[in-house]
């Protein structure tokens, strides 16, 4: 049985997935990027400053962890096992987007 819908769960969901650009980092890593300049490439309107802020927040959240690479002495980001949950959540709703799309236009 699913759980119930209560406001309280979905608050918390949105305060851990809800800053502009989490959600959209979020997928970046789970499709394989994992340095810092792969992230601003691939979002030229989110600026180093901001991305820096979020993987600070989402590091203090548990989502994702800063991991050396010594083959490039540089560091990596990636998903924590609590990112890789969120992104099956993602999942779903990309499913829901794919699905309901043309109703919503």
């Amino acid at each position: 049985m699913p759980p119930s819908f209560d406001k309280k769960s979905i608050e918390n969901a949105y305060k851990i997935l809800g800053k502009k650009w989490c959600v959209i980092i979020l997928c970046d890593m789970a499709n394989g990027k994992k340095r810092f300049t792969d992230f601003l490439e691939s979002n030229p309107a989110l600026s180093a400053r901001v991305l820096a802020l979020r993987f600070k927040e989402m590091q203090l959240k548990k989502l994702v962890r800063k991991k050396f690479n010594s083959k490039r002495a540089s560091h990596d980001y990636v998903l924590t096992p609590l990112g890789v949950h969120a992104t099956v959540v993602l999942t779903q709703l990309i499913v829901f987007s794919r699905i309901h799309s043309n109703q919503t236009n």
